[in-house]
């Protein structure tokens, strides 16, 4: 009974002072996708990031705490692309797209494409792509600080995972993680809260839809585990109700948005061919203000289609990828790699 009342006094005190149409993505459909949002339909707002710039042209994971944005790079020697793993922070105004911190996690793993970081800012778990997938966590001894000693704990946990991981998330304080990879979320147990174990338990897996043409990239749930959302690299997002807090296996699909317009063709982007024209967004990130009002989507390349989006990427040029995609080529237009959407108020 005691856990009963604790665990809905939890729940109370996680969405104390939130607007109810936080963490909705359904308002995000409304607002920008059909205009049915009685403030009208509306145009996001670019974020930049000069990727390449940064060593990060092909950039995976996002999280976004207070004024800031956390973005990650592959880190697979890519064109344009460092052969480290780096994290970068970058305030989520910034002008220019050059980072404030860079936490350079080195070649322990031969690439990323997710990673998570707690509320406290001290807890970093690691999804592993390439090479042998699973999830690791490590330690930052200050809090949202990147230029403080980083070091990795616990083992890695790969259990039955057929491919590279392409997302990851904490949950429940840290009691639980989520790994996510093809089509498919497995939700695990930890036995130290933020630690990742090689002997964790793993809970019942979740399969979301059918096949596995659009892979699952990026995992992040609401401030009390009921909601989780999820990105496919194709141009979607997903919202899922869960009958049971933490418990992906409980999911059941209330809200799917079509974000594709937002994305151009792929050689827009610097850090791919010129002559490359199809049209796949690489949606690889997504992630919610801590008040639930803002969402930002991140694409792997940043092919965002400037046109659909607010604001000019600055700089506007940027050395890119030549038209054989193996040399480089000046002058390239820069986009950006991060949309930031906001719910409006019913007036």
């Amino acid at each position: 009974m005691y856990l009963a009342v604790a665990g809905a006094c939890a729940e109370q005190k996680a969405n104390a002072g939130l607007d109810p149409n936080a963490f909705t993505l359904s308002r995000m459909v409304a607002k920008y996708i059909t205009g049915s949002d009685p403030n009208g339909l509306g145009t996001p707002v670019g974020r930049n990031f000069d990727f390449v710039s940064n060593n990060s042209s092909w950039m995976t994971g996002i999280r976004v705490y207070g004024d800031d944005m956390y973005i990650s790079n592959r880190g697979n020697n890519n064109l344009l692309d460092s052969n480290n793993v780096l994290i970068h922070k970058i305030d989520i105004t910034n002008t220019d797209g050059v980072p404030d911190q860079q936490l350079n996690l080195g070649t322990t793993y031969q690439s990323i494409d997710s990673f998570d970081l707690d509320p406290t800012g001290t807890k970093l778990l690691i999804g592993v792509f390439h090479g042998t997938g699973g999830a690791r966590s490590g330690t930052l001894a200050t809090a949202f600080d990147l230029t403080s000693t980083f070091s990795f704990n616990g083992s890695l946990q790969s259990g039955s995972v057929s491919a590279g991981v392409r997302a990851v998330s904490w949950g429940n304080n840290g009691n639980k993680y989520f790994l996510g990879y093809d089509n498919i979320v497995r939700q695990y147990t930890a036995s130290t809260a933020y630690v990742v174990a090689s002997s964790d338990t793993q809970g019942t897996s979740n399969t979301l839809w059918a096949g596995t043409a659009d892979l699952l990239s990026d995992i992040t749930f609401n401030l009390d585990g009921t909601k989780m959302f999820v990105s496919q690299h194709t141009g979607y997002l997903k919202e899922y109700a869960l009958s049971t807090a933490w418990d992906s296996s409980t999911a059941t699909l209330t809200t799917t948005m079509d974000i594709r317009g937002f994305f151009g063709v792929e050689g827009v982007s610097p850090s791919r061919p010129k002559i490359n024209t199809t049209t796949t967004p690489w949606v690889c990130g997504l992630h919610w203000s801590q008040d639930g009002e803002k969402l930002y989507i991140k694409s792997l390349r940043g092919m965002t289609d400037t046109t659909a989006v607010q604001g000019v990427p600055s700089p506007p040029t940027v050395t890119g990828s030549n038209d054989a995609g193996n040399g480089t080529e000046p002058n390239r237009f820069n986009t950006f790699p991060v949309i930031e959407m906001t719910i409006d108020p019913v007036p």
